[in-house]
């Protein structure tokens, strides 16, 4: 797993949270995906952006190195606010998020709050639409219902959903397989009522309304996520297709993710600023 300094704030409920940072230059917020995950799920993949930005890999509440919740507390709007908690407790003025996954979820949920506080957004492999996006890809309806079902179970076996499914793109499954295996720490009390707030769809085009650059990176492969692509391109997002990877393109076409990312951030920079 990437390595770098740690950092704890306090949230404004009194949970501590841990954002581990790496780099220098305008600060990137990483939220991984989940529920049942934590930073480790970026390994060291997203190192690259350390080159050029202040990476801040974040974990969840109960997840990594932050405290667990209540029960209560584990929903969008609270890990939204620990955002903010964390970018007041940080000092930073604006941030770019990258969300993966349901962390794509979690920063736009951010983004419907605090639109001013964000510089740029960039969805990996992100719902946008909740169940309306599963129902209208009946082609994707196989998948989510063996990985909502793997989901409920009492003890989820994620390596086999992730190496058969969610990991198309990449040769090397031993390498997979030792990232993956790994025991991630995480409140199993987060499944389900995060596994319910993915299926909420989001607005996007209110938060784009609001002036944030929302960009889109997913993988050709992703069955459970075509849907979003083809919707975010539909009103106007950018997205970037990624071929040969499917819900893990920072590590199924590591080169050509970052690639992507890189030209992406530096055309959300303003002409002349440097980079």
């Amino acid at each position: 797993m990437s390595t770098g300094k740690v950092r704890f704030v306090t949230a404004s409920d009194g949970i501590k949270l841990a954002a581990h940072v790496k780099g220098e230059g305008p600060p990137l917020y990483a939220l991984h995906g989940g529920p049942a995950n934590d930073r480790g799920s970026f390994g060291s993949y997203l190192d690259p952006v350390a080159a050029y930005r202040e990476l801040w890999l974040l974990d969840q509440r109960g997840c990594g190195e932050s405290d667990d919740g209540s029960l209560e507390s584990y929903t969008l709007e609270r890990l939204a606010q620990d955002i903010e908690d964390t970018r007041q407790s940080l000092g930073h003025q604006q941030i770019e998020i990258l969300g993966h996954s349901l962390g794509g979820v979690l920063a736009l949920s951010y983004a419907i709050r605090w639109p001013r506080n964000v510089e740029a957004l960039v969805l990996v492999c992100a719902p946008v639409r909740g169940w309306r996006g599963v129902v209208s890809d009946p082609g994707s309806w196989p998948l989510w219902g063996r990985v909502m079902l793997e989901g409920f179970r009492k003890t989820p076996d994620w390596t086999s959903v992730y190496l058969k499914h969610e990991l198309r793109g990449y040769p090397d499954v031993g390498a997979i397989r030792d990232h993956i295996c790994r025991s991630p720490r995480y409140d199993a009390k987060r499944l389900r009522p995060f596994m319910m707030a993915g299926s909420r769809p989001i607005d996007v085009k209110v938060i784009v309304g609001d002036g944030v650059k929302i960009v889109g990176i997913y993988g050709s492969l992703d069955r459970r996520f075509r849907s979003a692509a083809a919707y975010l391109q539909s009103i106007g997002v950018p997205v970037q297709m990624i071929d040969g990877a499917s819900h893990f393109p920072f590590v199924e076409q590591h080169q050509s993710f970052h690639e992507a990312l890189r030209r992406v951030l530096q055309e959300e920079a303003a002409p002349g600023s440097p980079e």
